[in-house]
């Protein structure tokens, strides 16, 4: 089970703990909407409690497969442009970094393409 779901499970699970008590146990003179929001918002209260962990967890998660897909898509720009090996994005031992490969395909205003 991923850690989104684990989480997202969580929260859904603290949010009916919460919600239900809410709605039977507050006076039937409160809109039952009222008596909703209420318990959304204990329930949000508590899930910021108890569920730090797991919300690192997913951050975590969300970091490992966002570098996964920057490599990915660094490989394949670097197979479509025939190299052998992806290019990078850091700034050469010179201190000039070299154009980004939008920058060279982009016309300059006056029609031709610009120097840089």
């Amino acid at each position: 089970m991923t850690a989104g779901l684990k989480y997202t499970l969580a929260r859904v699970g603290i949010f009916i703990v919460c919600t239900v008590p809410a709605v039977l146990l507050l006076p039937a003179s409160l809109d039952l909407l009222l008596r909703i929001l209420i318990g959304a918002v204990l329930s949000a209260a508590v899930s910021f409690m108890l569920l730090g962990k797991l919300r690192a967890d997913m951050a975590e998660s969300i970091g490992v497969n966002l570098e996964q897909r920057r490599e990915q898509k660094n490989k394949l720009r670097a197979a479509l442009a025939g190299d052998d090996e992806p290019a990078d994005d850091t700034v050469p031992a010179n201190g000039t970094a070299a154009p980004a490969a939008s920058e060279l395909d982009e016309p300059a205003e006056n029609g031709r393409a610009a120097d840089k």
